[in-house]
């Protein structure tokens, strides 16, 4: 096995070091993620776990005292959600934007907007230049015991074009620049 040494990489070789070294001692490597980034990341396993049609996966990601805006409980939900996979087929889930209202004490407050489609199959859609409807998600999350954030409480509205979160319309017109 050959040796490698400082010279082994000429002129570069300091450069190719203060890389190195600044990969492993700067601030943000290697660190584990914010409570922001978390939540975020949560937000993003909805939009799989939905997208592949996942209940069970879905439902773990909600506690067991959740109400949504119709005060439905987690079992109520499980029925909507269940009736819905079963109405819609091949769902496509566009995470527009999420702005934090509140965030402390293992509670937050966000509202994430989405694009929700189904039908057709994704590629056949964005050919058509059909971005699906637009919705806000108004969601209070929870630290469980685990230390993973759960929905609580949740509210959702359709929303229209005009009425988008201005990044999140900037988003939408990067997958449909002809909206």
């Amino acid at each position: 096995m050959p040796k490698i040494s400082f010279s082994s990489f000429g002129r570069f070789g300091p450069l190719v070091l203060l890389w190195t070294a600044a990969t492993l001692l700067l601030p943000g490597c290697g660190r584990e993620k914010s409570e922001r980034e978390r939540i975020l990341l949560m937000i993003e396993r909805i939009q799989e776990d939905v997208e592949d049609r996942n209940l069970e996966r879905v439902l773990d990601r909600i506690s067991e005292d959740f109400r949504d805006m119709e005060n439905r409980s987690k079992s109520e939900v499980r029925e909507f959600i269940a009736d819905h996979f079963d109405r819609h087929h091949g769902i496509v889930v566009h995470i527009l934007g999420t702005r934090f209202l509140g965030l402390e004490a293992g509670e937050a407050d966000i509202e994430t907007e989405v694009s929700l489609s189904s039908g057709a199959a994704k590629v056949f859609r964005k050919l058509i230049r059909y971005s699906g409807q637009n919705y806000r998600f108004s969601l209070h999350l929870v630290r469980d015991e685990a230390g993973w954030w759960q929905v609580s409480r949740a509210g959702w509205r359709f929303i229209t074009l005009e009425e988008l979160f201005p990044e999140s319309f900037k988003l939408l017109k990067k997958v449909f620049p002809d909206i």
